[in-house]
């Protein structure tokens, strides 16, 4: 009887997990994502570099409850590629960029004692920068094109371009997609209405539409739902949650802190 129990305890925790996972992550489009893994669950499926990049599970992540986490030193002059001093570290999607097209990045990265780098190789031009979000989740969202003739190349977000210094990168919610065809350019990406907290209050501004609108726990758990067709705000007590709205746009999650 006791083995009875402790098996449907663990499968309770695990269809709990999976539905935290599918109320956060809605992608911005329905097909085309380039990204092998956008919830960052699984390291095998990475192009890149160097020995300190590992999956996380923890309520820490951006949506859901793992991210991807590099390590560094923290000085790129120092970098050394690729991770030969197993202080840096690279998390890469190779692909063939093709001809005379466009294409969207979307990702939500962190970054702890400085800025990461960034390096779109075979986009015309290439793109290098780098991003500090001050430990932070931050949303990346940038659009890049391509030239004449299809070239094989790389997005990379790593600990050397941009004369990067965080000492840790996190990266969560990663989308790339070609956009200028499959009538993707005509799709809403984007919700207009948005979601913030402020110490014990939720809002929710710009609601153009009946917006149905409901609260989880960290475990998958609907606290409270409700309709409106206007802004509102409420009162909500203390910890981390999920807010969820839906439109006839479509749906947008985030995670919130109640403090």
């Amino acid at each position: 009887m006791k083995k009875i129990t402790k098996l449907f305890i663990v499968t309770i925790l695990i269809v709990s997990t999976n539905f935290l996972n599918a109320q956060c992550y809605t992608p911005l489009y329905p097909k085309g994502n380039l990204c092998p893994d956008p919830e960052m669950t699984d390291l095998a499926l990475w192009n890149g570099w160097g020995a300190k990049r590992e999956v996380v599970q923890s309520s820490g992540a951006y949506c859901g409850d793992k991210f991807m986490k590099l390590v560094s030193n923290g000085n790129a002059a120092g970098c050394a590629w690729p991770g030969t001093n197993g202080e840096d570290s690279a998390l890469d999607i190779n692909l063939t960029w093709e001809k005379n097209a466009k294409y969207r990045l979307h990702v939500w990265v962190k970054t702890v004692g400085g800025s990461i780098g960034f390096l779109a190789k075979g986009t015309n031009p290439d793109v290098s920068s780098s991003y500090d979000t001050s430990g932070n989740w931050q949303l990346i969202d940038l659009e890049m094109v391509t030239g004449a003739a299809a070239v094989a190349g790389f997005i990379s977000f790593n600990t050397c371009d941009g004369g990067a210094t965080a000492t840790e990168i996190n990266l969560d919610n990663y989308e790339l997609y070609r956009i200028d065809n499959l009538g993707l350019n005509n799709v809403s990406s984007v919700i207009s209405t948005n979601i913030n907290a402020v110490g014990s209050k939720i809002f929710i501004t710009n609601v153009d539409s009946p917006t149905e609108i409901s609260v989880y726990s960290m475990t998958g758990a609907l606290v409270e739902s409700f309709k409106t067709d206007t802004d509102t705000d409420f009162n909500f007590k203390s910890g981390l949650w999920i807010v969820k709205i839906k439109t006839t746009d479509g749906e947008k999650s985030v995670k919130i802190v109640i403090n």
